[in-house]
């Protein structure tokens, strides 16, 4: 199952709380800054149970009482600051047990005899294990309770030596009484702290950053340098230290750590409990614990970020929320230093989520608008227009651009004399019908409707939208309107209405495209020489007694496109090699210089 919004929070906190630590772990690693603030009286010393002392003694790890009392014996002589035992003692007496080569030696007075003569001169705080089956701790026999109880100090000499887990089986929190199963703060770390006269726990999160990898004194060499009298060995390592004594071999008490703690094993983050009592007492003693700043401060900065939503822009909400998410992640790094936890995640997951949510709301809004504004003005500009303006390709900024293009003039001959003998109903209807199919097919060709001018229609090809044969596809789109045309009068004269024609002018070259007009009033169109020039052609195509009628240069370009890449997103005229143009020569052209002009129709 996944996991609920609730969990979730937690879960990304603890993981920015492990990479906020480990970026500290390199810093300090590299500058060696917190390891040099810990005091060496404070950093505390492990003596280990490792596998080394197991094959080297013949009794099993829980007989191990004589050694357990050289060894305390020995720590004591040193004259450590304290000593923590992270090993539980048991819980009956084994009297009937000897050890073969001194069967004179009681197993269980031989601890007893230890145990008091390392307290006499040195603070030792020992562990009691948690017994889930009754819900309690397990007891220690009386016989070592009342030997450590008489222990002069405040601090408690039996102590729990349970840990925080997390929800992913790490260890990160300080053993507070919020996760001590008897709801005290009496953790072996914490008593031990006590003992040397400092201040208890706190709670918060444990600061691995706090001093280098552990390293341990195997228990085996510690005996050794007392039985040999190396006082000297002993004092150098352990005098006015902290000790914790305890198994270091990795299957036997180990937990998973969210950073290395043991220098013997490399990178694993599976180490034994010993370190995690260790590393716990460093931040206790440095009073370095990471504390959780205020509920309501993550939810202040979360209600923030929430109302930028109202901000009218997309894109300053966008940068608002990052730039707050950015600082906010900022202090949290200037915090973390500090000692200072503030958990982001809510923050942080709610800032991406408006995001998301504005994005998509944002989108259902723009959408909504186009369609809208497709259908109020899809009317009044053609499709390739109105797409730019709504992309913002095209603005109102009046700015004009000059392109090639090629332009197409068409009119209905003889139409004045239609509206003399028609009503102005009949008039309308005919225009708005021949208008409508004209449309279609300039469109369909991937050209651009201008205008329309009385009777007369100017579109133009290769703007806004650029063509890789604009020329072609006003072709193309002449000799369509001429097939629209014949299925046009068949209607008109289903109608009883006469048929019509129409002359149409085709040229290429350069134009001035953009809007036109006042700042109130302006229309995206074509302007120039290029224009004024097709206009001409197209009135000379009936006294040429021909339907299209082309510019030499219009015709050049065809050439020059016919080795071009076909365009797929437009419908050419088929058979296009079947095309035949009729050179009509120069011809005068009213205002302006001759111009040699090509008649254009499909072979028949």
């Amino acid at each position: 199952m996944g996991l609920s919004w609730v969990e979730l929070l937690p879960e990304l906190d603890t993981v920015t709380l492990d990479a906020q630590q480990r970026l500290q772990i390199r810093f300090s690693q590299s500058s060696n800054s917190k390891a040099s603030e810990l005091l060496p009286r404070l950093n505390p010393v492990i003596v280990g149970m490792d596998d080394q002392f197991v094959d080297q003694v013949e009794t099993p790890i829980a007989l191990s009482h004589v050694w357990i009392a050289k060894l305390l014996e020995a720590l004591a002589s040193a004259k450590p600051a304290v000593i923590g035992v992270d090993f539980a003692f048991p819980v009956k007496r084994f009297d009937s047990i000897y050890l073969a080569d001194n069967p004179q030696v009681n197993f269980h007075q031989r601890l007893i005899q230890g145990l008091a003569n390392a307290s006499r001169s040195v603070p030792i705080v020992a562990i009691k294990v948690w017994d889930s089956e009754k819900s309690d701790f397990s007891p220690i026999h009386p016989d070592f309770q009342n030997v450590l109880d008489s222990q002069p100090g405040e601090f408690e000499a039996v102590t729990s030596a349970m840990f925080c887990q997390d929800v992913d089986g790490m260890i990160r929190t300080l053993p507070d009484s919020v996760c001590q199963p008897d709801d005290t703060e009496h953790g072996l770390a914490n008593e031990m702290a006590v003992a040397m006269g400092l201040p208890g726990v706190k709670a918060g999160w444990i600061d691995f950053s706090i001093g280098e990898k552990f390293d341990y004194i195997p228990m085996m060499d510690v005996i050794q340098a007392s039985e040999r009298g190396d006082k000297a060995w002993l004092s150098s390592r352990f005098e006015g230290r902290p000790v914790l004594f305890g198994a270091v071999m990795q299957n036997m008490d180990s937990h998973f750590s969210p950073h290395p703690l043991a220098a013997w094993l490399g990178d694993t983050t599976y180490v034994p409990g010993v370190l995690f009592h260790a590393q716990i007492f460093r931040s206790i003693v440095s009073e370095r614990g990471i504390k959780a700043l205020p509920d309501w401060i993550p939810i202040v900065l979360t209600l923030v970020t929430a109302t930028l939503w109202w901000l009218p822009s997309q894109r300053l909400f966008e940068l608002s929320v990052l730039v707050m998410m950015l600082s906010a992640t900022v202090v949290q790094v200037l915090l973390i230093h500090r000692s200072l936890w503030l958990p982001l995640s809510l923050m942080w997951l709610c800032g991406a989520s408006l995001v998301v949510l504005r994005l998509v709301f944002d989108n259902i809004v723009n959408l909504s608008e186009k369609r809208r504004l497709k259908k109020v003005f899809g009317g009044y500009v053609s499709p390739s227009v109105l797409d730019g303006i709504l992309k913002g390709s095209i603005d109102g900024s009046g700015q004009g651009k000059e392109v090639e293009v090629a332009i197409l003039f068409s009119d209905i001959r003889g139409f004045t004399r239609f509206g003399e003998k028609h009503s102005a109903e009949q008039v309308v209807q005919l225009l708005n019908d021949y208008f409508g199919r004209m449309t279609r097919v300039v469109h369909e060709s991937g050209g651009t409707v201008d205008k329309f001018i009385g009777d007369g229609l100017m579109a133009f090809f290769g703007a806004p939208n650029s063509l890789l044969r604009p020329a072609t596809q006003a072709a193309c789109c002449a000799l369509k309107m001429q097939n629209e045309l014949e299925s046009f009068n068949q209607t008109l004269e289903a109608r009883g209405q006469q048929p019509i024609q129409i002359g149409i002018g085709l040229h290429f070259g350069w134009a001035v495209i953009g809007h036109i007009g006042s700042p109130d009033r302006f229309e995206y169109t074509a302007i120039g020489d290029t224009v004024n020039a097709t206009a001409r052609i197209e009135s000379l195509s009936k006294d040429l007694g021909t339907s299209v009628l082309c510019s030499k240069a219009f015709a050049e370009r065809m050439n020059q496109e016919a080795s071009m890449p076909v365009d797929k997103h437009f419908a050419e005229f088929p058979n296009l090699g079947n095309l035949k143009m009729t050179d009509f020569g120069p011809q005068a052209l009213k205002g302006r210089a001759d111009m040699a002009v090509f008649g254009m129709e499909m072979k028949r």
